[in-house]
């Protein structure tokens, strides 16, 4: 009877263990795509790459055309997954174009430029 409970409680730490992921494993976390197939701004992925930021979460890969297409959307996943980067890096793309191509039509216009910041405030 010991050896045979012995045995079942080895085999149930053996799965428990093998069934955490390494920390090597990272597969489970970051998308196969790279914050450049999003078209992000030059300016937008030097700052990514100062903070060591190289690759997209999963959850930031799957949002980030939704809203930076202007879509309302719900994103939710685990804590620590990247969901506020996955908010904020289309939100600031999509105000850093706004701003660029407005820039663009009242050069054209021969308009005066507005370049006064635009702010983002979450709570």
């Amino acid at each position: 009877q010991t050896n045979k409970l012995s045995n079942h409680l080895t085999t149930q730490l053996f799965n428990t263990i093998s069934s955490i992921p390494s920390t090597n494993q990272t597969s489970h976390f970051y998308s196969q795509k790279s914050f450049n197939d999003f078209n992000i701004s030059s300016k937008i992925n030097q700052v990514l790459l100062g903070l060591n930021i190289n690759k997209p979460s999963k959850i930031q890969s799957l949002s980030y055309n939704h809203i930076v297409n202007g879509k309302s959307c719900i994103v939710a996943d685990q804590t620590g997954s990247g969901k506020t980067l996955a908010y904020l890096l289309p939100t600031i793309q999509r105000m850093y174009d706004n701003k660029f191509n407005k820039a663009i039509i009242n050069s054209q216009l021969n308009s005066k430029i507005d370049l006064s910041p635009a702010i983002v405030i979450i709570a």
